[in-house]
């Protein structure tokens, strides 16, 4: 049996009152130290996954994620699962043209970033369909609409939560790195990350 037949997300919603003020991550980018509880950090991954809810981000939908190591980063990924959806978690290595492919491949239209990436992502944007960015630091305009993470953190945190509790729903997909030809998406399970 895997874990009682959780997924990771049932797994953070454990009882706030024994766990809720421990520290859950900590983050250490940009030279400060950053310390954020379970009770708030899943407060700030209910609106996040709200703010994509209300932008349209649905079950099935894929929303890419490149961004460095961070608290942002888990946010995004576990907002996107909360809502159904399937993060595609990117390599911060990848060129212009692998990105582009990715992109194309796995027809997203929705991407949370940061500004190392902008000019990557200018050299592509009339090649891909992106339609929405939220940026992790300074809004880029790129021609699509453009959010900041802070800005997607000021909404009221969702209510309904999708049932996740299939083990065989799609967890992310990843790239891989196109060593021997195109990155190729590969599909991961709740399971199989639980594996």
């Amino acid at each position: 049996m895997y874990l009682e037949e959780k997924n990771f997300l049932e797994l953070l919603n454990t009882d706030e009152t024994k766990i809720g003020d421990k520290i859950f991550i900590t983050d250490f980018s940009n030279d400060k130290k950053i310390t954020i509880t379970f009770s708030k950090f899943e407060s700030l991954v209910n609106r996040f996954a709200n703010f994509l809810k209300l932008n349209g981000i649905k079950k099935g939908d894929k929303v890419a994620i490149l961004l460095m190591n961070s608290c942002e980063f888990v946010i995004s990924l576990l907002a996107i699962q909360r809502l159904g959806a399937i993060p595609l978690p990117l390599n911060t290595f990848l060129n212009s043209n692998e990105l582009k492919h990715i992109f194309l491949d796995s027809k997203t239209k929705f991407l949370i970033s940061q500004s190392d990436f902008s000019e990557n992502l200018f050299n592509i944007k009339k090649e891909i369909n992106l339609e929405k960015i939220i940026w992790k630091d300074t809004k880029f305009s790129i021609g699509v609409e453009n959010y900041t993470f802070s800005e997607a953190l000021n909404v009221e945190p969702i209510n309904q939560k999708e049932n996740l509790t299939n083990l065989n729903n799609i967890a992310l997909i990843l790239y891989t790195s196109g060593t021997t030809g195109k990155p190729k998406g590969v599909i991961l399970t709740y399971k199989n990350l639980l594996s």
